[in-house]
């Protein structure tokens, strides 16, 4: 998977003391979550990372020529109970998940570049598995699964305001669309 990975981290590939290492930002109303797939706390693009470890799980990222729906699982296990209204409180559908790949140093420590964005999408659906503690797994749907669905779109007055404030083009559109024409021919 060399496309899109700079020459730093193509080199830090093949390398004995870096391992790669995933990020994920998931854009909550609440404020966004930013994580990562080692331990402890990474600074990177100006935010802090935080490490789940083993507590987190991204499922495989498939890439396809095909322009098909691909979805992702996020998972975070160990979430304490008492924090199940927090989650099930959170608006997160239609909002974007993002997933980065990077190579981390272990014995300095740092990244070795920028990470290269390896998915982008849109939040779906989550589900929880509630036991001692709760195990939240939310699925994104890449940017492609959106082709299919209509765009419903109305030419009335509202529709017109909520798209482009101020506009009035469409203000007098009902009264025009009960109007009786005459073609052709005189009003009686």
């Amino acid at each position: 998977m060399s496309r899109g990975l700079s020459t730093n981290n193509l080199t830090a590939v093949g390398a004995d003391s870096v391992a790669p290492i995933l990020f994920s930002e998931l854009d909550f109303s609440g404020g966004f979550v930013r994580v990562h797939s080692g331990l402890g706390t990474i600074t990177w693009g100006g935010y802090d990372w935080l490490g789940v470890g083993t507590f987190g799980n991204v499922s495989a990222v498939e890439d396809s020529a095909e322009m098909q729906r691909q979805t992702m699982s996020y998972t975070l296990n160990g979430i304490p109970s008492e924090m199940m209204s927090i989650v099930l409180g959170e608006e997160y559908q239609g909002r974007s998940a993002t997933l980065y790949l990077g190579f981390f140093d272990t014995t300095t420590h740092i990244l070795t570049d920028t990470p290269v964005l390896v998915a982008l999408g849109k939040m779906d659906v989550a589900t929880i598995d509630q036991g001692e503690t709760l195990s939240v797994t939310v699925t994104a749907e890449s940017r492609v699964s959106a082709w299919n669905r209509p765009i419903v779109r109305r030419y009335t007055h509202a529709e017109q305001i909520a798209r482009f404030p101020g506009d009035k083009g469409l203000e007098f559109i009902d009264q025009a669309s009960r109007k009786e024409i005459y073609w052709g021919r005189k009003a009686q």
